[in-house]
């Protein structure tokens, strides 16, 4: 017998309890932002009134942190409202993850790149799909 690794792909069925929980990680990343983009506009206000001579390359490269800061909030709240209209039963794809494969002589080849899905619903794994196991 001969084990191989598998990456396989970790897909969860949306449920009233996983909406709530992917909710409550969207908001705690929204929240943590903002408090982000609030800490580095103190950084910048702070940066600008002790280095007079630099005051320009310093508000640059500020300016560009509270930009990308900026455009993630606006990601995450998109990704709020998307998920408002997603219904229940819906396929969310999750994590890639690795997975051992026993091989024995005789069994069918599955190659390692072909395609690996873990169906997830509330914790419980409902499915393994193109496990090329029969």
């Amino acid at each position: 017998m001969l084990k191989i690794i598998r990456n396989a792909q970790v897909k969860y069925i949306l449920t009233d309890v996983k909406k709530e929980e992917i909710k409550k990680q969207l908001e705690s990343d929204l929240h943590q932002t903002k408090r982000e983009l609030a800490q580095l506009t103190f950084q910048m206000q702070k940066s600008i009134k002790s280095q007079k001579h630099n005051e320009e390359t310093s508000r640059k490269r500020y300016k560009e942190e509270c930009i990308k800061k900026e455009e993630q909030m606006k990601s995450l709240t998109f990704q709020l409202d998307q998920l408002g209209l997603l219904q229940n039963g819906t396929e969310l794809k999750g994590e890639t993850v690795e997975t051992m494969t026993e091989l024995s002589i005789g069994d069918e080849w599955v190659h390692p790149s072909d395609p690996l899905e873990i169906i997830v619903k509330d914790g419980i794994i409902l499915d393994i799909r193109g496990s090329g196991q029969k």
